[in-house]
């Protein structure tokens, strides 16, 4: 760790899921920067270089900012924790980069950022990455009754808390 913060090491997985428009950098969800290397660990070839988009320097995952185990990097994972605003609000979001990781290797990590923040995570579900929506709300107790809003039909556990299906209100 350098400063608190953890070295993103052969992890690329931002690189790959994040959609960058800034300026003439235009990089797709869910597609391969064209600066990510191929071969070996997986690094930035405009690393430290004007071309570099600002959104990629500053850009830090909840594991890049300390959270979760080494086991817990997004390429090990399998999931790609975020705090973000978004309506009004404070919300952890999920990106579940293979399949049904949020409940699996990823639950870890999830509960962990759910506990200390007592913010609901969204996850978007493997199979709706490319399409950037969010699938579930994962809730504790402690903020079951604030967020009636968002939350659809139970769909089960995850650990002591709880997974709905997320409820989008088009008003």
């Amino acid at each position: 760790m350098k400063n608190g913060r953890r070295q993103c090491g052969e992890c690329g997985v931002c690189c790959v899921v994040a959609e960058v428009k800034e300026g003439e950098f235009n990089k797709p969800a869910c597609v391969a920067c064209q600066y990510l290397t191929k071969s070996g660990k997986k690094r930035c070839s405009i690393f430290g270089s004007k071309k570099r988009p600002k959104i990629c320097s500053t850009f830090e995952c909840a594991w890049k900012r300390g959270f979760g185990t080494v086991e817990s990097r997004p390429d090990k994972s399998g999931v790609m924790l975020t705090i973000s605003d978004f309506n009004g609000g404070k919300w952890i979001f999920v990106l579940d980069v293979r399949k049904d990781a949020h409940k699996i290797t990823g639950k870890s990590i999830i509960m962990e950022m759910i506990n200390k923040f007592n913010l609901p995570a969204i996850i978007v579900d493997y199979d709706n990455l490319k399409k950037g929506k969010g699938d579930y709300v994962v809730l504790n107790q402690k903020i079951k009754s604030r967020s009636s809003q968002i939350m659809g039909d139970f769909m089960g556990n995850l650990g002591n808390m709880e997974i709905y299906k997320l409820k989008i209100n088009n008003n």
